[in-house]
């Protein structure tokens, strides 16, 4: 069994407000990617989270970039990397 599904890296700027990360993680569920791996980091200021997201699905990354522009408290968005699909037993072994 193949797994038709395409990886995709996200860094995701947003101000800093308790309710901001739930609605990113809301979207991703919401428009169909699966989440594979997540981190945030505040800023030093303390205004601003940076998230970095692995996701994956069959649907385009351009969708759910487009969806996240418009969240309310999200300053930027940036696509880093996009990994063809692997078997997961294979990517946790990759060299980074």
């Amino acid at each position: 069994m193949s797994d038709s599904r395409t990886h995709f890296a996200l860094t995701i700027q947003c101000r800093k407000t308790p309710e901001v990360m739930e609605r990113l993680l809301r979207v991703v569920r919401h428009r169909g990617f699966e989440l594979q791996r997540f981190s945030m980091t505040s800023a030093e200021c303390g205004k601003i989270v940076s998230a970095d997201l692995e996701v994956c699905s069959e649907r385009s990354i351009e969708m759910l970039t487009r969806q996240i522009e418009k969240l309310y408290d999200v300053l930027q968005v940036h696509q880093s990397t996009t990994m063809a699909a692997m078997p997961q037993e294979k990517r946790s072994h990759a060299a980074p």
